[in-house]
């Protein structure tokens, strides 16, 4: 399962709730989550592309649309384009704890492990009622740790570690 695709809609719907905008940037934001919803996910990034690109949007509008069309992007495994449009969106809001996360799980899946870390702790530090943001950054935590061994290795032909005196 892809951990950047969105879980039921929610967000998309919020969106077409909240956005003042013209009817036509509505109907590209519907499309866009009914391909989204569907699967396809390049024709979704086709759809926000067009949203973003338009001119009767606000600052945060625009954030909101750079983060639907990065959320494309992840679903469909083109993590460099999806950094890209999440950062567009931390630009134009930034304190935007989703977009942050977004781009935190991004850079995650491109092995990434530290900018993941960074990301989604902003994400958390904007955002800390979400225990998403705090459970990922126990996960990443826990990634770029190296592994503690159970117990220290011992020299070789030894029983207890401790060098024979015969």
């Amino acid at each position: 399962m892809n951990l950047l695709r969105i879980g039921g809609g929610a967000l998309i719907l919020l969106c077409l709730l909240i956005l003042p905008a013209a009817a036509d940037v509505l109907d590209d934001l519907e499309a866009g989550f009914i391909a989204h919803r569907r699967g396809d996910y390049q024709k979704a990034f086709d759809y926000y592309t067009k949203v973003v690109r338009t001119d009767k949007l606000s600052q945060t509008e625009r954030a909101v649309a750079f983060l639907l069309r990065g959320q494309s992007s992840s679903a469909k495994g083109d993590y460099d384009q999806a950094v890209q449009d999440f950062t567009m969106a931390v630009n134009l809001k930034m304190n935007y704890a989703m977009a942050y996360y977004f781009r935190g799980l991004a850079y995650e899946a491109q092995g990434q492990m530290s900018r993941a870390y960074e990301d989604v702790k902003k994400a958390a530090e904007n955002d800390p009622g979400r225990a998403m943001f705090q459970s990922k950054l126990t996960q990443l935590k826990n990634k770029m740790e190296p592994a503690i061994p159970d117990r220290p290795e011992r020299p070789e032909g030894t029983e207890t570690g401790a060098e024979s005196t015969e």
